[in-house]
């Protein structure tokens, strides 16, 4: 295993562990190692977010989408932190929400996506099935 997946693993131990900061040290260390990877950018995107940086998570993510345009998780990710709204769902004034573009990429790309279409950061419960799914080459223990 590379030295960058398992600063990947540990940015997502230490998320889990609720300290966000050592995460996102980890994080950066990966993108340093292999900034080649688009996936090591979700996991630090993951971790911005975590911490109320949306800005800098949306920039990691579009990063993650120049090295890589059909990224899964960067395309969830993406969706979640620019329209949180889903396509199809309504606003609490009866009009529909525009369709989500980066969504609908993902679906259609992989079906599987539709189920983690608000997953924006480490705080979802879901996120080991969300690694398993769309971040593979991190290959992630849990």
């Amino acid at each position: 295993q590379s030295t960058w997946g398992i600063y990947a693993r540990r940015a997502y131990a230490y998320a889990t562990a609720g300290n966000l900061k050592l995460a996102l040290r980890d994080a950066e260390r990966a993108v340093v190692m292999d900034n080649s990877n688009a996936d090591v950018y979700c996991v630090r995107a993951m971790a911005r977010a975590s911490m109320g940086n949306e800005q800098l998570a949306l920039d990691d993510c579009n990063t993650a989408l120049s090295r890589d345009r059909f990224n899964v998780g960067a395309l969830i990710l993406r969706g979640s932190l620019n329209k949180p709204l889903i396509a199809g769902d309504y606003s609490p004034g009866g009009v529909r929400a525009p369709e989500n573009e980066d969504h609908s990429l993902a679906v259609r790309l992989n079906a599987d996506a539709a189920r983690y279409l608000d997953v924006d950061d480490f705080g979802d419960s879901r996120m080991g099935e969300f690694y398993d799914s769309f971040l593979r080459s991190l290959n992630m223990p849990h």
